[in-house]
Formats: structure tokens, sequence, C-alpha cells
């Protein structure tokens, strides 16, 4: 999921973003994210945001939403908002 999440990520700033490196070693990246998770994922108290934002026609109809969850998996708060007229390069 980590290795989807940054070749995703690094794909769309190669296109978007005109002054984007990719790292020379992205395994070695990929490697310490992971590793930083679990560390993270072991201690209590943390709350983790999920997110996440859609268009449709054109941009005519956009919303956001996501949720809170306790460092057990507790779901805590959710949101939803519709956003209007947005598009994924201006919001």
């Amino acid at each position: 999921m980590t290795s989807c999440w940054f070749l995703w990520t690094w794909r769309n700033k190669a296109i978007f973003e005109n002054d984007f490196h990719q790292s020379n070693n992205p395994v070695m990246v990929i490697q310490k994210f992971t590793k930083q998770i679990d560390f993270f994922s072991t201690l209590e108290g943390w709350i983790k945001l999920n997110s996440d934002g859609a268009c449709k026609g054109g941009g005519e109809n956009s919303g956001c939403g996501g949720l809170f969850r306790s460092s057990d998996g507790r779901w805590l708060k959710g949101y939803i908002r519709k956003v209007g007229v947005c598009d994924a390069a201006s919001c």
C-alpha cells in the first residue's frame, strides 16, 4: 500500500510540478517511511486522519470528507463537505 501511494504521488508530482526530482533511491525512501509507520502505530494516544475529495462533471459538483480514528482504531469523528465548483488542480 505504501509503495503504491508513493508511486502515485511521485507520478502526480512529475506531471504537475516542474521542479520535482525523484529520489535516487526510492526503495530506501519507501522503507524508511514504512518503518516510521510501524514505530508510530505502537504508540498510544495518537489520532489518525484519513481524508479524500472528489469532483464530477468538470468540477461542477465537488466535495470532501474524512474521519478521525484513535490509536486503537476506534472511529472518533467524521466529516463531509460540499465544496461546490472546484477541480483537483485548483482545490
